[in-house]
């Protein structure tokens, strides 16, 4: 896994992540990402399924603007929820959880499981020459606000759809940046020890490394809850 002090950030294409908006490389657009629920096609009835392809690929068809649809598929780590399924089940079902916890081990044994995370990028307008960037921030805002907006009330009629916020995305990116280590531990765990990467600071002052050396330690917070990551 390569380290983040030895990868080149600018190439990750980030400026800055704020307020549920990612602001790219260079100032010029930004988009927002909304995470959309699996849909179990093969579990409706077969005329049910056409027609349900049906509308998806004229919803998808009806889009003036553009749209990026990202598939993430990784492997699923039993163990940290048999862990935790261990401690929850109360005693009594102590025969049951246990019986449970070896049928759930065996089928991993013999099975490549996967879990498949589903994605919507809809970047906001560009930054035109000579716009003040102030006057662009806040037309990209409402821009992605009211798009999100209609991307949920759409996509809505066949899946749950929800907008991340800046929390979500900077774990996004996190679990991108660092996969090996983000497998191990996840970011919400361990936000008291690394406040840099989402939230806290009341000054524009770099905070001090305190994460192991694999993750992005060197993010600047502000007390708005913005995120920055040096060029």
């Amino acid at each position: 896994m390569a380290r983040l002090d030895q990868m080149r950030l600018r190439d990750l294409g980030i400026e800055a992540i704020d307020t549920g908006v990612v602001t790219l490389a260079g100032g010029r657009r930004q988009v927002a990402v909304l995470r959309l629920e699996g849909l179990s096609l093969h579990l409706q009835p077969e005329a049910q399924q056409d027609a349900t392809i049906a509308a998806f690929a004229k919803l998808l068809d009806g889009q003036r603007e553009p749209l990026q649809l990202l598939v993430r598929v990784a492997p699923v780590d039993l163990e940290p929820r048999l862990e935790r399924f261990r401690r929850q089940a109360p005693p009594e079902l102590g025969r049951l959880r246990d019986a449970h916890i070896a049928h759930q081990r065996q089928v991993a044994a013999t099975h490549a499981l996967l879990n498949h995370e589903y994605y919507l990028v809809a970047p906001g307008p560009e930054r035109q020459p000579r716009q003040a960037r102030k006057q662009w921030l806040e037309t990209s805002r409402r821009s992605l606000d009211a798009r999100c907006a209609g991307l949920i009330a759409d996509f809505g009629r066949f899946v749950a759809a929800e907008r991340l916020g800046s929390k979500q995305l900077t774990s996004l990116y996190y679990r991108f940046w660092c996969a090996d280590y983000a497998a191990q531990r996840r970011l919400d765990e361990t936000l008291a020890e690394w406040q840099s990467l989402v939230v806290g600071g009341n000054t524009r002052e770099r905070v001090p490394v305190l994460a192991p050396p694999e993750l992005p330690a060197g993010l600047d917070t502000h007390a708005n809850g913005k995120v920055e990551v040096p060029v």
